[in-house]
Protein backbone atom coordinates (compact mmCIF):
# COMPACT_ATOMS: atom_id res chain seq x y z
CA UNK A 1 0.00 0.00 0.00
CA UNK A 2 0.94 3.64 -0.50
CA UNK A 3 1.30 4.34 3.22
CA UNK A 4 3.10 1.17 4.28
CA UNK A 5 6.87 1.12 4.89
CA UNK A 6 8.35 -0.86 2.02
CA UNK A 7 11.85 -1.11 3.51
CA UNK A 8 10.45 -2.44 6.79
CA UNK A 9 8.34 -4.96 4.88
CA UNK A 10 11.25 -6.39 2.90
CA UNK A 11 13.40 -6.35 6.04
CA UNK A 12 10.96 -8.25 8.25
CA UNK A 13 8.91 -10.25 5.76
CA UNK A 14 11.59 -11.12 3.19
CA UNK A 15 14.68 -10.98 5.42
CA UNK A 16 16.44 -8.27 3.41
CA UNK A 17 18.71 -7.23 6.29
CA UNK A 18 22.00 -7.05 4.34
CA UNK A 19 20.34 -5.20 1.43
CA UNK A 20 18.86 -2.61 3.79
CA UNK A 21 22.17 -2.31 5.63
CA UNK A 22 23.94 -1.50 2.38
CA UNK A 23 21.36 1.14 1.45
CA UNK A 24 21.69 2.79 4.86
CA UNK A 25 25.42 3.28 4.23
CA UNK A 26 25.28 4.00 0.48
CA UNK A 27 24.64 7.80 0.74
CA UNK A 28 27.60 8.16 3.11
CA UNK A 29 29.75 5.99 0.86
CA UNK A 30 28.93 8.03 -2.25
CA UNK A 31 29.66 11.26 -0.36
CA UNK A 32 33.09 9.89 0.61
CA UNK A 33 33.72 8.85 -3.01
CA UNK A 34 32.80 12.37 -4.14
CA UNK A 35 35.16 13.96 -1.60
CA UNK A 36 37.96 11.62 -2.65
CA UNK A 37 37.48 12.69 -6.28
CA UNK A 38 37.39 16.37 -5.39
CA UNK A 39 40.05 16.63 -2.67
CA UNK A 40 42.43 13.91 -3.86
CA UNK A 41 44.14 13.15 -0.57
CA UNK A 42 45.31 9.76 0.67
CA UNK A 43 43.02 9.98 3.70
CA UNK A 44 39.92 10.19 1.46
CA UNK A 45 41.31 7.44 -0.79
CA UNK A 46 41.61 5.18 2.27
CA UNK A 47 38.09 6.09 3.44
CA UNK A 48 36.76 5.29 -0.04
CA UNK A 49 38.44 1.88 -0.02
CA UNK A 50 36.97 1.08 3.41
CA UNK A 51 33.37 1.98 2.49
CA UNK A 52 33.68 0.19 -0.86
CA UNK A 53 34.90 -2.95 0.90
CA UNK A 54 32.09 -2.78 3.46
CA UNK A 55 29.34 -2.39 0.89
CA UNK A 56 30.58 -5.12 -1.44
CA UNK A 57 31.17 -7.63 1.38
CA UNK A 58 27.82 -7.05 3.09
CA UNK A 59 25.57 -7.68 0.09
CA UNK A 60 25.85 -8.53 -3.59
CA UNK A 61 23.29 -5.86 -4.49
CA UNK A 62 25.64 -3.37 -2.84
CA UNK A 63 28.23 -3.98 -5.56
CA UNK A 64 25.70 -2.99 -8.24
CA UNK A 65 24.56 0.01 -6.19
CA UNK A 66 28.14 1.16 -5.78
CA UNK A 67 29.00 0.81 -9.47
CA UNK A 68 25.87 2.68 -10.55
CA UNK A 69 26.33 5.35 -7.88
CA UNK A 70 29.98 5.97 -8.79
CA UNK A 71 29.11 6.07 -12.51
CA UNK A 72 26.40 8.67 -11.85
CA UNK A 73 28.81 10.73 -9.74
CA UNK A 74 31.22 10.77 -12.68
CA UNK A 75 28.59 11.44 -15.34
CA UNK A 76 27.23 14.37 -13.34
CA UNK A 77 30.59 16.11 -13.78
CA UNK A 78 31.37 18.22 -16.82
CA UNK A 79 32.57 16.09 -19.73
CA UNK A 80 36.13 17.41 -19.62
CA UNK A 81 36.42 16.59 -15.90
CA UNK A 82 35.45 12.91 -16.03
CA UNK A 83 38.67 11.19 -17.21
CA UNK A 84 40.96 11.66 -14.19
CA UNK A 85 38.33 10.84 -11.53
CA UNK A 86 37.31 7.76 -13.54
CA UNK A 87 40.89 6.46 -13.60
CA UNK A 88 41.25 7.27 -9.89
CA UNK A 89 38.10 5.37 -8.91
CA UNK A 90 39.07 2.39 -11.05
CA UNK A 91 42.46 2.27 -9.31
CA UNK A 92 40.87 2.48 -5.86
CA UNK A 93 38.38 -0.20 -6.85
CA UNK A 94 41.13 -2.58 -8.01
CA UNK A 95 43.17 -2.06 -4.83
CA UNK A 96 40.05 -2.53 -2.71
CA UNK A 97 39.21 -5.81 -4.42
CA UNK A 98 42.75 -7.12 -3.95
CA UNK A 99 42.36 -6.28 -0.27
CA UNK A 100 39.05 -8.14 0.18
CA UNK A 101 39.70 -10.94 -2.33
CA UNK A 102 40.44 -13.55 0.39
CA UNK A 103 36.79 -13.15 1.45
CA UNK A 104 35.28 -12.50 -2.00
CA UNK A 105 37.24 -14.88 -4.20
CA UNK A 106 36.87 -15.01 -8.00
CA UNK A 107 35.23 -18.43 -7.67
CA UNK A 108 32.66 -17.05 -5.21
CA UNK A 109 31.89 -14.15 -7.57
CA UNK A 110 31.41 -16.68 -10.38
CA UNK A 111 29.09 -18.78 -8.21
CA UNK A 112 26.98 -15.75 -7.23
CA UNK A 113 26.80 -14.67 -10.87
CA UNK A 114 25.75 -18.11 -12.07
CA UNK A 115 23.18 -18.72 -9.34
CA UNK A 116 21.56 -15.29 -9.60
CA UNK A 117 20.55 -16.03 -13.20
CA UNK A 118 18.04 -18.65 -12.05
CA UNK A 119 16.65 -17.22 -8.79
CA UNK A 120 13.08 -16.01 -9.23
CA UNK A 121 13.09 -16.44 -13.00
CA UNK A 122 15.25 -16.91 -16.08
CA UNK A 123 17.82 -14.10 -15.99
CA UNK A 124 20.53 -15.45 -18.25
CA UNK A 125 23.03 -12.85 -19.44
CA UNK A 126 22.07 -13.07 -23.12
CA UNK A 127 18.46 -12.19 -22.29
CA UNK A 128 19.49 -9.27 -20.09
CA UNK A 129 21.94 -7.60 -22.49
CA UNK A 130 19.43 -5.84 -24.81
CA UNK A 131 17.64 -4.23 -21.87
CA UNK A 132 20.90 -3.16 -20.27
CA UNK A 133 21.64 -1.38 -23.54
CA UNK A 134 18.21 0.27 -23.47
CA UNK A 135 18.94 1.68 -20.00
CA UNK A 136 22.42 2.81 -21.07
CA UNK A 137 20.99 4.63 -24.09
CA UNK A 138 18.38 6.28 -21.89
CA UNK A 139 21.06 7.28 -19.38
CA UNK A 140 23.20 8.75 -22.16
CA UNK A 141 20.21 10.76 -23.36
CA UNK A 142 19.59 12.08 -19.85
CA UNK A 143 23.25 13.04 -19.49
CA UNK A 144 22.95 15.02 -22.73
CA UNK A 145 19.67 16.69 -21.75
CA UNK A 146 20.99 17.75 -18.33
CA UNK A 147 24.44 18.83 -19.56
CA UNK A 148 23.74 22.52 -18.87
CA UNK A 149 22.30 21.94 -15.40
CA UNK A 150 24.30 23.99 -12.90
CA UNK A 151 23.44 22.12 -9.72
CA UNK A 152 25.72 19.09 -9.60
CA UNK A 153 23.84 17.22 -6.88
CA UNK A 154 20.46 17.59 -8.58
CA UNK A 155 21.93 16.25 -11.79
CA UNK A 156 23.41 13.31 -9.91
CA UNK A 157 20.06 12.49 -8.27
CA UNK A 158 18.31 12.53 -11.65
CA UNK A 159 20.84 10.10 -13.16
CA UNK A 160 20.77 7.83 -10.11
CA UNK A 161 16.97 7.80 -9.97
CA UNK A 162 16.66 7.09 -13.69
CA UNK A 163 18.77 3.93 -13.54
CA UNK A 164 17.06 2.47 -10.50
CA UNK A 165 13.61 3.46 -11.72
CA UNK A 166 14.26 1.91 -15.14
CA UNK A 167 15.35 -1.49 -13.77
CA UNK A 168 12.13 -2.39 -11.88
CA UNK A 169 9.90 -0.40 -14.27
CA UNK A 170 11.01 -2.49 -17.26
CA UNK A 171 10.29 -5.62 -15.28
CA UNK A 172 6.90 -4.67 -13.83
CA UNK A 173 5.53 -2.82 -16.85
CA UNK A 174 7.08 -4.73 -19.76
CA UNK A 175 8.17 -8.01 -18.13
CA UNK A 176 11.75 -7.40 -19.27
CA UNK A 177 14.77 -7.77 -17.00
CA UNK A 178 18.02 -5.82 -17.27
CA UNK A 179 19.55 -7.42 -14.16
CA UNK A 180 18.87 -10.60 -12.18
CA UNK A 181 15.98 -10.24 -9.71
CA UNK A 182 15.06 -6.75 -10.94
CA UNK A 183 12.06 -6.47 -8.60
CA UNK A 184 14.41 -6.22 -5.62
CA UNK A 185 15.78 -2.89 -6.87
CA UNK A 186 12.60 -1.16 -5.71
CA UNK A 187 14.54 -0.25 -2.56
CA UNK A 188 17.09 1.71 -4.58
CA UNK A 189 14.29 3.15 -6.70
CA UNK A 190 12.55 4.55 -3.62
CA UNK A 191 15.72 6.29 -2.44
CA UNK A 192 16.58 7.66 -5.88
CA UNK A 193 13.12 8.97 -6.72
CA UNK A 194 12.70 10.64 -3.32
CA UNK A 195 15.98 12.52 -3.73
CA UNK A 196 15.39 13.43 -7.38
CA UNK A 197 11.88 14.79 -6.78
CA UNK A 198 12.88 16.82 -3.72
CA UNK A 199 15.91 18.47 -5.26
CA UNK A 200 14.33 18.98 -8.69
CA UNK A 201 11.47 20.88 -7.07
CA UNK A 202 13.78 22.98 -4.89
CA UNK A 203 14.33 25.81 -7.45
CA UNK A 204 10.57 26.08 -8.00
CA UNK A 205 9.70 26.10 -4.30
CA UNK A 206 12.29 28.80 -3.61
CA UNK A 207 10.35 31.18 -5.86
CA UNK A 208 7.07 30.66 -4.03
CA UNK A 209 5.71 33.44 -1.85
CA UNK A 210 5.79 32.82 1.94
CA UNK A 211 2.05 31.97 2.27
CA UNK A 212 2.35 29.20 -0.33
CA UNK A 213 5.43 27.83 1.44
CA UNK A 214 3.54 27.73 4.74
CA UNK A 215 0.61 25.91 3.11
CA UNK A 216 2.96 23.39 1.44
CA UNK A 217 4.88 22.80 4.69
CA UNK A 218 1.64 22.30 6.62
CA UNK A 219 0.39 19.80 4.05
CA UNK A 220 3.69 17.88 4.10
CA UNK A 221 3.65 17.82 7.91
CA UNK A 222 0.09 16.48 7.94
CA UNK A 223 1.00 13.75 5.45
CA UNK A 224 4.09 12.89 7.50
CA UNK A 225 2.06 12.49 10.68
CA UNK A 226 -0.38 10.21 8.86
CA UNK A 227 2.51 8.19 7.49
CA UNK A 228 4.16 7.81 10.90
CA UNK A 229 0.91 6.52 12.40
CA UNK A 230 0.53 4.07 9.50
CA UNK A 231 4.15 2.93 9.83
CA UNK A 232 3.81 2.23 13.55
CA UNK A 233 0.54 0.38 13.07
CA UNK A 234 2.08 -1.75 10.32
CA UNK A 235 5.23 -2.41 12.35
CA UNK A 236 3.20 -3.76 15.27
CA UNK A 237 1.60 -6.35 12.99
CA UNK A 238 4.81 -7.69 11.43
CA UNK A 239 7.37 -7.43 14.25
CA UNK A 240 6.76 -10.34 16.61
CA UNK A 241 8.90 -12.15 19.15
CA UNK A 242 10.26 -15.49 17.97
CA UNK A 243 12.52 -18.26 19.23
CA UNK A 244 15.72 -17.60 17.30
CA UNK A 245 16.86 -21.18 17.98
CA UNK A 246 14.15 -22.44 15.63
CA UNK A 247 15.07 -20.28 12.63
CA UNK A 248 16.80 -21.94 9.70
CA UNK A 249 19.53 -19.26 9.71
CA UNK A 250 20.41 -19.98 13.33
CA UNK A 251 20.38 -23.76 12.79
CA UNK A 252 22.65 -23.50 9.73
CA UNK A 253 25.10 -21.25 11.59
Amino acid sequence: GLWNPWRLRVLVYWGEGPHNAVLSVLPLALMIVYLAVKRRTYLWYLATAIVMAFIVLVNAFGAIDLVVGCACLLLALKAREIARPAVLLCAIGIVTYLWISPFLTPTLIHTISENSQFVGGDFRSAKLLPWKLVILVGLAGLVFVTRKMRDYFTRFTLLFAFVFLAIPALYFLANRAALPQPSRYTLEMEMGVALAVAFSLRPLVRRWKPPFKVIAATLMLALSVHQIVSYRRYAKTVIQKIDVNQTIEYRIA
